[in-house]
């Protein structure tokens, strides 16, 4: 039935991407966890003493890093199965003998928008000499690339962690891909929270959000009363970070935007066009994304 509704899912512009004939939230289902080595959960009470925060690239997983690290008592590493921004399955040496019982797993999600947008102005894949090979593609050219490279195997196929490059279709199917392997992480951990970058860009966002996961699981603060925020990109440097510019700037904020005259809007036109055209849709609603407001109008001249 989920690969009935994957396939008739989505029509026009916005058309769900599939996969094989079928959407990527249906690959969870056939995914044979069981042949994949478990540990019981040991450990009750669910006290945490490690938590790990991963997710794809630019989605703001050192921002949420940094904002644990200096909050909380607790370690906060960046690596889970494997490195933060890889697919991950139990099996991976990261996870032999971790008590997943104390582990908190973080994932980062993003919208598709602003996202591919970030992807094409600094492209964190395949080899160092793919990053300005991409970034010199058009928008189109960028986001219809059918062999973008992926860092990491899959191990839905049984590829090693250790594969180099692996191709895994266009830039919102490897997406797809990805954020279906890190939803399928909570059929076999015990804590995991999805977090939407959106959801805590600004500072009070990000206590609140910490407040709660602190209270929910008993992780201690580090703090006397005040919050420690991250103001600067990443936590480093001395540049604020003005979020209201970031999302004035932003097409899923700012949708309205898109509509200016020029060529720059043109050009973002065009990249949420293609981003519409080519996402899986079912898994973007099922995070909490999925078409713009009056999407049709917003790319009424790119093609």
């Amino acid at each position: 039935q989920a690969q009935k509704e994957a396939k008739n899912k989505g029509s026009g512009k916005t058309g769900s991407a599939v996969l094989g004939g079928r959407s990527a939230v249906s690959l969870l289902s056939n995914v044979d966890l069981s042949t994949w080595p478990k540990r019981e959960v040991l450990d009750k009470d669910g006290s945490i003493n490690q938590v790990v925060v991963i997710g794809e690239r630019h989605h703001g997983t050192n921002y949420m890093q940094t904002s644990l690290e200096k909050n909380l008592k607790v370690k906060v590493m960046n690596e889970f199965c494997a490195f933060k921004h890889k697919y991950q399955a139990p099996h991976y040496p990261g996870c032999k003998g971790l008590d997943l019982s104390h582990v908190l797993v973080v994932v980062m999600l993003r919208n598709p928008y602003d996202w591919a947008a970030s992807m094409h102005g600094y492209c964190w894949c395949g080899t160092p000499e793919d990053k300005p090979r991409f970034q010199k593609k058009t928008v189109r050219d960028f986001m219809t690339e059918e062999d973008f490279p992926e860092n990491s195997g899959r191990p839905w196929l049984g590829e090693p962690l250790d594969k180099r490059i692996a191709t895994c279709g266009n830039l919102m199917t490897c997406r797809a891909l990805k954020y279906a392997n890190f939803i399928n992480i909570s059929s076999w951990a015990p804590h995991v929270e999805y977090v939407r970058y959106e959801d805590v860009m600004s500072t009070d966002q990000m206590q609140a959000w910490v407040d709660d996961v602190a209270g929910r699981f008993r992780i201690p603060a580090k703090r006397d009363g005040l919050f420690k925020a991250v103001t600067t990109y990443k936590g480093w440097g001395k540049d604020s970070v003005n979020v209201t510019a970031k999302q004035l700037a932003s097409t899923w904020f700012n949708p309205a935007r898109l509509e200016a005259d020029g060529k720059e809007a043109r050009s973002e036109r065009r990249r949420a066009q293609l981003v519409m055209q080519t996402y899986d849709e079912q898994m973007e609603r099922l995070v909490g994304y999925g078409p713009l407001p009056n999407a049709e109008a917003l790319v009424r001249d790119v093609e």
